[in-house]
């Protein structure tokens, strides 16, 4: 029964994984459908093989193909984690630099000060002279 709801709760969390990296991979190419549908026929032969790596070492004990298995699954896992990871690592510079350009946005209106104001005045070399000499510098 433990087994059972590891196992299902692995399955949903490398299956959610799968589905996020195979959506922002396909999004963020701008791909053509073929080369959509084989992006999606990946991302499930990675889910499979992950999977069957799991079943495999567990259920065929001591059989020489449960090893085989075993090693291809952990390499798609591996090789998962790695573009997981750049996936994830690309979607978090993609939104820092969104909220960077909102934030340089709203600063860049917010700056813009109305006509006649202080901001447009030229410099006056009397003024700077006394807060100089009233700064003691």
């Amino acid at each position: 029964m433990r087994f059972l709801i590891f196992f299902s709760i692995f399955t949903a969390i490398l299956g959610l994984a799968h589905y996020y990296v195979g959506r922002r991979m396909i999004v963020g190419t701008g791909s053509t459908p073929k080369t959509k549908r084989i992006i999606w026929a990946l991302a499930v032969l990675s889910f499979l093989l992950c999977v069957l790596a799991l079943v495999t070492r567990l259920f065929l004990i001591g059989h020489p193909i449960a090893g085989v298995f075993a090693w291809v699954g952990n390499t798609a896992l591996g090789l998962f984690s790695i573009v997981g990871i750049l996936t994830v690592g690309r979607d978090l510079i993609l939104l820092v630099m969104k909220l960077l350009r909102r934030v340089v946005g709203l600063a860049q209106r917010l700056s813009k000060a109305p006509t006649g104001s202080s901001f447009e005045r030229k410099p006056d070399p009397e003024r700077r002279s006394v807060l100089i000499a009233g700064s003691n510098l």
